[in-house]
């Protein structure tokens, strides 16, 4: 497994931000002012996996979540089997999961709006372009699916034309919870745990080289050593003879040191860079392509943290277990509407120990 996977200790119970209320002024869920009132174009907002019942993930509910059955927000318009199917291996992907993640000045036919990112089942073959796909899907307000004002009591209507092309089943999944009964199994199909993502904003954290490297020796040596006890010029020393991985590696787990259990972080903004594990540097501006749709230049919207392995209930040992050190989603900032249902957009994923 990456050397960035670490296990979470005991459970947060941060506050669901990212379940907007959709009869609200269309606000960013993902963009909440902090207590200290921190300027929003600079706050981190990170998200935790937290255990939730099952009707109260489905989709006219608008949350945001991890593994189960992909929640489709446009529900009878699918991505094609051909979009769902590994690039590398050729098999179909795997749901990983989807971030609920209106904008601010959104156009109307992003009123509603969900990121869905599916892995490959050859989980050591992630890095590769196409084995990770993420797929932006959007409706305005008024739409066939959900009341402009929904009920959150209600049960989701009833899809009419149950999609052929969803190897997931979703339609007849709700509609057995509809009658109170459990979703039947799927055959062939690979379903992760589900839990809930629910977010909160980023404390501060260390990102001084020197005071990372102090933070991850003291962490990893002998237990009861003091930050006092490590000198000034043991710490000059440990720094200059850090390998670059090795400070890399120091400066990721201080930033993550304040909240480990975290497994999304998002922050959808120009010229923001995911934080990684690993020396190998993410895309700069001109190595992402632009939206082929309305040619504007994609920017960094969140990323998936290698904490997120350990939810998945898979066999760590395994060589096709999912591994990685990033993942991180690029997107049109300007949200364009496409004459697709479900756009695709970039992914980039750094490999793990890399």
């Amino acid at each position: 497994m990456s050397s960035a996977y670490i296990k979470p200790g005991e459970s947060v119970a941060p506050t669901p931000l990212l379940a907007s209320d959709p009869g609200l002024d269309n606000q960013s869920t993902m963009s909440q002012h902090s207590d200290d009132e921190q300027d929003v174009d600079e706050q981190w907002m990170l998200g935790f996996a937290e255990p939730a019942d099952a009707h109260d993930l489905l989709r006219h509910r608008f949350r945001s979540k991890v593994g189960g059955r992909p929640a489709w927000l446009n529900p009878e318009q699918l991505p094609s089997s051909a979009l769902l199917r590994c690039s590398v291996s050729g098999q179909p992907l795997h749901f990983l999961l989807q971030v609920y993640a209106p904008i601010d000045d959104a156009p109307p036919s992003a009123f509603h709006r969900f990121i869905f990112v599916f892995i490959s089942a050859a989980g050591n073959k992630l890095s590769q372009p196409g084995a990770v796909k993420a797929f932006r899907c959007q409706l305005p307000r008024h739409n066939p699916f959900y009341s402009s004002d929904p009920d959150p009591a209600e049960l989701p209507k009833q899809v009419q034309q149950p999609p052929k092309s969803d190897p997931w089943n979703v339609a007849e999944a709700e509609a057995a919870l509809r009658e109170g009964q459990s979703p039947p199994g799927l055959q062939g199909m690979h379903l992760y745990p589900e839990y809930e993502l629910v977010v909160e904003p980023e404390e501060a954290s260390l990102d001084d080289l020197g005071a990372a490297m102090q933070h991850h020796s003291v962490g990893n040596g002998d237990e009861g050593e003091a930050l006092d006890d490590v000198s000034a010029s043991v710490m000059d020393s440990v720094e200059a003879q850090a390998t670059p991985a090795q400070q890399q590696y120091a400066r990721f787990a201080a930033k993550i040191a304040s909240a480990p259990e975290q497994v999304i972080r998002y922050r959808f903004a120009r010229e923001v860079k995911p934080l990684c594990p690993g020396t190998t540097s993410p895309p700069g501006p001109g190595a992402i392509p632009a939206c082929p749709h309305c040619h504007s230049a994609r920017q960094f919207e969140f990323q998936v943290m290698p904490q997120m392995i350990h939810y998945l209930g898979v066999d760590a040992d395994a060589a096709t277990s999912p591994d990685w050190g990033t993942i991180a989603v690029y997107s049109c900032p300007r949200s364009c509407a496409t004459s697709e249902a479900y756009t695709e957009e970039h992914v980039w994923v750094q490999p793990p120990d890399s």
